[in-house]
């Protein structure tokens, strides 16, 4: 068991149960999945008795394979294809020379495991899956890990059922070379014969086994194959000639080769007639030295010959790098009201309000902002294809105090009067703009203004003042009329403390 368990090792802090309640028509099994620690079960963390009930046929156990730390020591790949004949998958996987073991699901679909000698970044592990599962003809699949990093304490991760549930007779085992079905002994040992070190890993990543030649065409845009087939006229040769720059570009990553520049020159020569003078082909390709450049969809002769569906579906099309050079990677709802969601683009996560990552133009800015990237700004319909299929895999997760509207308050609350609030030693100090802490009501008072200054000043966050007010009672605040001085009552705030906020009665009350 301690072997298995070690093998498949993932996070402990977190964890899956799932129970099969029934089993439909096509053989995928359904039940009732559950994820710990929960509201129910604050404390619990996984132990060898999991899978000591997992490998018994008590409870199937579900691993988060990346740790907190943003690395893992396994990945998988889930084919939720039902029925499946996974013994063409184990032959399709041999012929390629891939180091994944293939296993039969709980619903006789296909988990695909990859098992790694150390730790690599989870990021470099997705990348691998998504480009195998892609190359095995399922560009569709799910990948395991499905978080590259963890942005927030309360993220948990997506967790994958374990194989050899009830070992003894499992309905999840793995595949031998032959498609024999393996014991739980010998798939430990195929694993370790399996397992590749990181150098291995990128390796494959680098490589292109099913990127030839041959297939270039099918996977290239409309308007390149029109042009292609009959020519380029002498309209519109300099648009067409950058359009092939950026094409080439693009064969060049597809099939791992660098001689796009070559092969610019040498269609110029071919296909358009007559060719561009030489200094104005040049003048083309060193532009490409200096910036990077797009595919021209709305210039002619392509916007003629553009089919914007089909080319969004091939490889060397527009497809998934409509917005040039950035990847998403992972996506985390944070279930604030509103929610906030966390994309992580190019290993670096960005916070976003659901307008934003939904508005192109916003967006847009975004990405500037973050990564200092000038990025396409598209259409509507064309953003909504890219971030529809992203917001599907979203986490959520609970928010942490600090996240959430009343807790930015909170936070802000016990900053200002950590800071200043000793400074007050009457009433009246509240006119300079100070908290006061009253000993005898156990509460501080003190005017909204002041108090959204010390928020907007912590936050950066332009808040208007009834929507601070509304999280402010939110949070336990409240208003009262006081006299300061000789002065005619005024509406002040206030904040209970009683004896649960000892960062004020222990550190700030003491000065009083």
């Amino acid at each position: 068991m301690k072997s298995f368990a070690q093998l498949l090792y993932g996070r402990t802090d977190c964890f899956g149960i799932y129970r099969v309640t029934e089993t439909r028509d096509d053989g995928k099994k359904q039940g009732q999945a559950s994820t710990y620690p929960n509201d129910k079960y604050p404390d619990v963390t996984l132990t060898d008795e999991h899978w000591a009930e997992h490998l018994g046929g008590k409870s199937r156990l579900g691993i988060v394979p990346v740790l907190v730390d943003g690395t893992c020591s396994w990945f998988a790949i889930d084919i939720d294809v039902y029925p499946i004949d996974q013994t063409i998958l184990v032959k399709e996987v041999e012929k390629r020379d891939l180091p994944l073991i293939v296993c039969r699901s709980k619903s006789n679909g296909a988990h695909l495991y990859c098992f790694l000698k150390d730790a690599i970044q989870a990021s470099l592990a997705v990348k691998l899956a998504r480009k195998w599962a892609t190359d095995l003809g399922f560009k569709s699949a799910e990948v395991f890990p499905k978080q590259t990093s963890f942005s927030h304490a309360a993220a948990k991760g997506n967790w994958i059922n374990m194989p050899y549930f009830n070992s003894e007779d499992s309905d999840s085992y793995a595949f031998g070379l032959s498609g024999e079905q393996l014991s739980l002994e010998e798939f430990e040992q195929f694993a370790v014969a399996k397992t590749i070190n990181e150098d291995e890993a990128k390796g494959y990543l680098n490589s292109n086994p099913n990127r030839n030649e041959e297939n270039i065409l099918n996977q290239s845009p409309p308007c390149i194959v029109a042009l292609l087939t009959n020519g380029v006229p002498e309209g519109g040769r300099n648009v067409s000639l950058t359009q092939f720059a950026v094409y080439y570009q693009k064969i060049d990553k597809y099939l791992d080769t660098n001689d796009w520049k070559d092969k610019t020159f040498e269609i110029n020569q071919l296909i358009f007639d007559p060719p561009l003078k030489y200094d104005e082909a040049n003048h083309i390709v060193k532009s490409f030295t200096q910036k990077t450049y797009q595919y021209s969809c709305t210039k002619e002769p392509m916007c003629s010959l553009c089919d914007k569906e089909e080319c969004i579906k091939r490889e060397l099309g527009v497809g998934e790098n409509l917005y040039g050079n950035i990847e998403i990677l992972s996506i985390i709802k944070i279930d604030t009201d509103p929610p906030i969601w966390v994309l992580n683009i190019n290993d670096v996560d960005i916070k976003m309000s659901t307008e934003t990552m939904l508005t192109p133009r916003k967006f847009r800015f975004a990405i500037a902002e973050k990564l200092n990237m000038i990025v396409p700004q598209l259409k509507q319909s064309n953003h909504d294809k890219l971030i529809a299929p992203i917001m599907e895999q979203a986490l959520t997760v609970e928010p942490a105090d600090e996240i959430t509207p009343q807790g930015k308050v909170m936070s802000a609350f016990v900053e200002w009067t950590e800071n200043v609030a000793f400074r007050a030693k009457s009433r009246e100090d509240m006119m300079k703009g100070l908290p006061f802490y009253d000993s005898k009501a156990d509460c501080v008072y003190f005017r909204s203004e002041d108090f959204l200054k010390a928020y907007i000043s912590k936050h950066r966050d332009n808040i208007k003042d009834r929507m601070l007010w509304a999280y402010m009672r939110d949070a336990g605040f409240n208003r009262k009329q006081l006299r300061v001085g000789k002065a005619t009552p005024e509406w002040f705030w206030y904040y209970p403390l009683h004896e649960v906020e000892p960062w004020f009665t222990t550190e700030i009350g003491d000065r009083f």
